[in-house]
């Protein structure tokens, strides 16, 4: 199954407001096969890790206690 998320020109306010980007995302993500959506989460969790890091790194070097 192939779908075409691209946005055709001629469409007009095209799902401009939260609810409407939810819902596209929502759908982009259920129209992946399986593996797509594990490779997805895989690199969600290492985007959080990351920014984990960052935040613990910038909280020694400002001197900040982490609980």
């Amino acid at each position: 199954m192939t779908n075409d998320w691209r946005i055709k020109e001629s469409q007009q306010d095209w799902e401009c407001d939260w609810k409407g980007s939810e819902r596209f995302q929502l759908r982009y993500f259920k129209a992946l096969p399986l593996a797509e959506k594990c490779k997805a989460v895989e690199n969600m969790c290492k985007t959080h890790a990351y920014f984990q890091r960052k935040v613990a790194a910038r909280r020694v070097k400002s001197g900040e206690k982490i609980s």
